[in-house]
């Protein structure tokens, strides 16, 4: 089971979850396929969702806790390609028996900010027949010079799936429409001006926990004139 293949800024390796080693953790491999190598080894805690940092060294991912029931709540986790455990940089607000989503991190192009995805309905516990069409999810970032932590994207439809351009002076990310379908957004951070640009996507999982990402991800083209993105 290997899935979320990213390549790195440089296109010499590439990220990916597999469940190898007995639990869905962080791994990296050559470009080519060869030398795969675990970075993330957990055994309780699934790993997924991973973005690089802008200078290769780090992987950004969420990591996913259980308490009292199955349904998994997310933390935003750092990984150094050197070793370690990892770092956690955004921790589960309702502490240990959380049960709410937080996924989908992003780097920004400067590595100042890491984007997430966080479903901010009201309590701890995680709720079957959410009304999609309100805001269940929105995007945060993290100020990683300040430790402060603001939301960027949300309202009727929520957001999910930070994307920042490659200039980082917008954001993509997905969006619930009225239709019950899901559409592509991009947000110009300065002005906060908010275009949909695809309104056809397959729906996105905002209703359910979400803990493997809430949409497919997608990517920005390398001039920065086009997103790529998967619906089947």
């Amino acid at each position: 089971w290997d899935f979320q293949a990213r390549y790195s800024p440089g296109g010499r390796t590439i990220a990916f979850i597999s469940d190898r080693g007995g639990a869905d953790n962080l791994w990296v491999m050559n470009a080519d396929g060869g030398s795969p190598r675990p970075v993330s080894k957990e055994k309780e805690h699934l790993v997924d969702n991973p973005s690089w940092s802008p200078d290769g060294e780090f992987i950004v991912a969420n990591k996913d806790f259980t308490s009292t029931r199955s349904i998994p709540a997310g933390e935003i986790w750092l990984f150094s390609l050197g070793g370690g455990e990892g770092l956690p940089l955004v921790e589960r607000p309702g502490g240990k028996n959380d049960q709410k989503n937080i996924a989908e991190p992003a780097f920004s192009p400067d590595g100042r900010y890491v984007y997430f995805s966080q479903d901010v309905t009201s309590s701890p516990t995680w709720q079957y027949n959410k009304d999609s069409t309100g805001q269940i999810f929105v995007i945060k970032r993290l100020d990683r010079s300040t430790g402060e932590v603001e939301a960027v994207a949300g309202g009727p439809g929520g957001a999910i799936r930070p994307v920042p351009s490659r200039d980082g002076r917008s954001l993509a990310f997905v969006r619930r429409t009225p239709a019950f379908t899901s559409a592509l957004y991009v947000k110009d951070l300065k002005s906060g001006r908010e275009v949909a640009i695809y309104d056809r996507l397959d729906r996105d999982l905002q209703e359910t926990d979400g803990s493997q990402g809430n949409t497919p991800a997608f990517a920005w083209t390398p001039d920065g004139g086009s997103i790529v993105f998967w619906s089947g």
